[in-house]
């Protein structure tokens, strides 16, 4: 299961932001007490949550956080090329020096075969100046690139790279990898394709696997329904074009127990405040995103937010003005 998500410098989003589905310590009312036991699943000493929803006005960056989310994914499926697949990453803030120069950061934090690793790489344009001229091979590049897995309660490192230089001397089973010397392509990915049964192929499976459902959805019945029986837990992204009706469906099916048993998760935006509700959904699962007198995007949890009841009427409340992020 996905536990956390960061991005920094990407279209709206300047400076760090994170999405977290770890749940709080807060605790639903008596009566609403079967929010609780539906929305949340325990791995080991954490527990996380299935579904979260982002709300926010029309170009407030709720919509980046979910093309981060799927582009970074996307990367970690491609198969290593020839020439440069990480375009749609380096776009960066533009209210910024030199954006082009500027490093776009993303990293993810997931619990894959009951360990936890946290992933992630920054990625930039290439300095013309060393690009090979009239080629697209070095046109983005990997600029840092690491992977940390779980060993008893602490994180360790497993490889890092920085400037094209890959430091795997922890990593298990290093020999059958031989020097990696293009600039645009994953480790993660090259190192999975020589040894393929080590941790970076079974990191970089776990996000590959058919049915995974990582795209925006269009159609999601056909998404949604195999994500039920995928063999490991599957991601959901929906972007704010479902009618309020068939998304309360989906988010109910999710976060049922008896037909979510692989514990498949869900990301979505909405402007349908009849979403926000206690009856539905916990305080720390809705988010906010709203854009500050510089342009950039701030993504925050209703959780976040002091004095809010948990039975608190959030739309009501969201429609006020309370928490920002008005939709308008």
């Amino acid at each position: 299961m996905i536990v956390e998500f960061s991005v920094q410098n990407f279209r709206s989003i300047k400076d760090l932001q994170t999405l977290s589905f770890i749940a709080t310590n807060l605790e639903s009312p008596e009566d609403l007490n079967y929010v609780d036991a539906n929305n949340i699943v325990s791995m080991g000493d954490l527990k996380l949550l299935k579904t979260l929803g982002i709300y926010g006005c029309n170009s407030s960056g709720k919509s980046n956080i979910i093309r981060a989310l799927d582009y970074f994914i996307r990367a970690i499926r491609n198969e290593a090329s020839t020439e440069s697949r990480l375009g749609v990453l380096c776009d960066p803030f533009l209210y910024q020096e030199a954006p082009y120069k500027q490093e776009s950061f993303f990293q993810i934090v997931a619990v894959i075969e009951d360990k936890k690793y946290r992933y992630g790489f920054t990625v930039r344009r290439n300095d013309q100046s060393t690009a090979q001229h009239g080629s697209t091979t070095n046109r983005e590049i990997i600029v840092d690139e690491w992977l940390f897995g779980q060993k008893e309660k602490n994180m360790v490192e497993l490889f890092t790279r920085h400037n094209g230089v890959v430091n795997k001397d922890k990593l298990g089973n290093k020999e059958p990898i031989p020097e990696m010397s293009s600039q645009h392509n994953l480790f993660l990915t090259y190192a999975s394709s020589f040894d393929k049964e080590g941790v970076c192929a079974r990191v970089r499976r776990y996000f590959t696997i058919d049915s995974y459902g990582t795209q925006n959805i269009l159609g999601p019945v056909g998404v949604v329904f195999p994500a039920f029986t995928m063999p490991v837990t599957g991601l959901i992204l929906i972007d704010n074009h479902l009618h309020g009706s068939l998304l309360l469906k989906i988010v109910n099916l999710l976060n049922n127990p008896e037909v979510n048993k692989d514990r498949t998760q869900l990301v979505f935006t909405s402007r349908d405040t009849n979403m926000l509700s206690p009856t539905i959904m916990r305080r720390d699962q809705f988010y906010f995103t709203e854009k500050g007198s510089n342009e950039s995007s701030r993504l925050y949890s209703l959780a976040d937010l002091k004095g809010i009841p948990n039975d608190a009427d959030f739309a009501k409340q969201y429609l006020a003005g309370y928490y920002g992020g008005v939709a308008i």
